[in-house]
């Protein structure tokens, strides 16, 4: 056999290694993808809410109810993207299939643009901002989830002094911060949050593995006045 035979083989041989490789490591993300969206949706579960898209819902939610859920701040882009064909939207529903919250974007050359989300329980709007990316990494090996930050925590109600406003901004601002975003501000002044799928993850992990759903529970909120 000549050396240029056995070179083909052994060129075959590391092209079939790395092929394998890739799919084991594709089945690996996936998999990693689907275990925490299941833990997710099963946590809400126990508390009788439910994860799901929300074009499957029957009733949708009027201008006061967002208003109520959203804070008057953000309710008119949430009804804007809810109305919009081209958005993806999830929501939280409870037992009366009201939602409790909700998150809103666009899928854009390959990346999730132009988040907005709200929450009315603990942890709601953090959960389904991964629960999405994870959602797109499945299919479409989505990376990057981005959005400007435009709300507060809590959110900005009429009456708020200036101070009190620039005080609930801040601490959203800390918020994606705090959780490994980065934050960048445009010359518009607006400032843009963009997570990678490696940060979702992480994030994923102190949530499910190292107690921070459970910790959400200790905040003791009040629940929604639809589930009163």
């Amino acid at each position: 056999m000549d050396k240029s035979s056995k070179k083909k083989r052994s060129s075959k041989k590391s092209s079939n290694k790395s092929s394998s490789s890739k799919s084991s490591k594709k089945m690996t993300r996936i998999e990693t993808n689907v275990m925490f969206m299941r833990q997710f949706e099963d946590y809400f579960l126990e508390k009788n809410y439910m994860i799901c898209d929300y074009n499957i819902l029957h009733n949708k939610p009027t201008m006061n109810e967002l208003k109520h859920l959203c804070g008057d701040h953000m309710y008119s882009n949430i009804q804007g993207n809810l109305e919009d064909e081209d958005t993806f939207k999830y929501v939280i529903v409870n037992s009366r299939k009201n939602i409790v919250a909700v998150i809103t974007g666009y899928f854009e050359k390959g990346e999730l643009v132009d988040i907005c989300r709200c929450s009315k329980v603990p942890g709601g709007g953090e959960v389904l901002l991964y629960y999405t990316l994870l959602k797109y990494n499945i299919v479409h090996n989505t990376k990057h989830i981005r959005g400007y930050i435009s709300g507060a925590i809590p959110p900005i109600k009429k009456g708020d002094s200036p101070e009190v406003e620039q005080e609930k901004k801040e601490r959203l601002n800390e918020y994606h911060i705090g959780r490994g975003a980065r934050v960048v501000e445009g010359s518009n002044g607006n400032r843009e949050f963009t997570y990678s799928y490696p940060d979702i993850l992480d994030n994923c992990d102190r949530l499910v593995n190292v107690g921070g759903l459970r910790l959400l529970e200790a905040k003791r909120v009040p629940l929604p006045s639809s589930e009163l």
